[in-house]
């Protein structure tokens, strides 16, 4: 299984050779080499890349995620491989069939996780309030109609970092932002490469996000980048222009380790293995069988 994320963040061509990646920069003697089997996303993080036609082509045929990166070095545009799954016609007629209470019902699922993640979050970062978000993942009802999600948001962020919230303009935010789109655009791949539509969603249904499924299911991975961002030197960052160290080091994000179905793994695997769990839970019409992640301490696997 591909796991690589690569970040190219200086002027260079792209090119496809022999199943390979062909990375040449002007400060190169020779070019890079990467086996495209081995990559599962590529940020394009500088505005002097080329890619040639034939390279967009094949990085599409082997399901890989193109990032574009704007001139404030945050996430801009997502690639993905039109390619569709075997049963897309099926798995549509499921997805679209979906009954009201059985969306209500994964969302209840994804929002108690997410909620203890953040509770795993804080105790992993030596912070107070474990025992609260634990309480209020309790309280989570079908479709969270008492918004408990929101509650919980309101208390965790400013107990995970010195008085913290999500609307400030900082460079807490900014990396964060990064480590979320980085982390959504993986989860568009395996939406996509799974056959199902991106667009709907079972909690989250505006009708001009395309990502309305993706949304829904990267809730409980983002605590693995809130602790990736722990882990980050953000002292003299500018939230408007994220340094190169800052945004590789959030990258890496993708390899670290998680519990996922009582075994460690690595975010990557478990994005991957999470939308598998959704499709078998929609076919059997139950939310049960939907699979998320646990949060544990920064470790990288494979």
């Amino acid at each position: 299984m591909a796991f690589r994320t690569l970040t190219i963040d200086s002027p260079a061509e792209l090119h496809v050779r022999r199943g390979q990646l062909t990375v040449q920069r002007p400060s190169d003697e020779k070019p890079l080499h990467i086996d495209l089997d081995d990559l599962a996303c590529i940020v394009l993080a500088n505005l002097d890349i080329t890619l040639s036609t034939g390279a967009i082509n094949m990085i599409s045929q082997h399901g890989i995620t193109v990032l574009g990166v704007g001139r404030n070095f945050m996430p801009t545009s997502i690639l993905l491989p039109f390619a569709r799954n075997s049963r897309y016609s099926q798995i549509v007629d499921l997805q679209l069939g979906m009954s009201a209470s059985l969306k209500k019902r994964l969302w209840q699922r994804i929002v108690k996780q997410k909620i203890v993640n953040q509770a795993e979050v804080l105790a992993i970062a030596e912070r107070e309030g474990y025992e609260d978000l634990v309480a209020i993942a309790h309280d989570v009802r079908s479709g969270d109609p008492d918004n408990r999600e929101a509650v919980a948001a309101r208390f965790y962020f400013p107990h995970l970092k010195d008085g913290y919230t999500r609307e400030e303009v900082s460079s807490t935010s900014s990396i964060l932002n990064y480590g979320y789109a980085v982390v959504r655009s993986t989860l568009a791949r395996s939406v996509v490469s799974h056959g199902f539509i991106t667009s709907v969603g079972l909690h989250h249904g505006s009708v001009r996000n395309e990502f309305n499924l993706v949304d829904d299911l990267i809730e409980p991975f983002r605590a693995m980048v809130d602790l990736q961002m722990l882990a980050i030197d953000l002292d003299g960052e500018d939230p408007e222009s994220l340094s190169r160290n800052a945004r590789r080091e959030m990258t890496t994000v993708l390899r670290n380790a998680c519990l996922f179905d009582g075994r460690k793994t690595s975010c990557l695997i478990a994005i991957e293995e999470t939308v598998i769990s959704l499709m078998r839970a929609i076919e059997q019409r139950d939310p049960k069988l939907l699979l998320l992640p646990r949060a544990l301490p920064i470790e990288k696997v494979v």
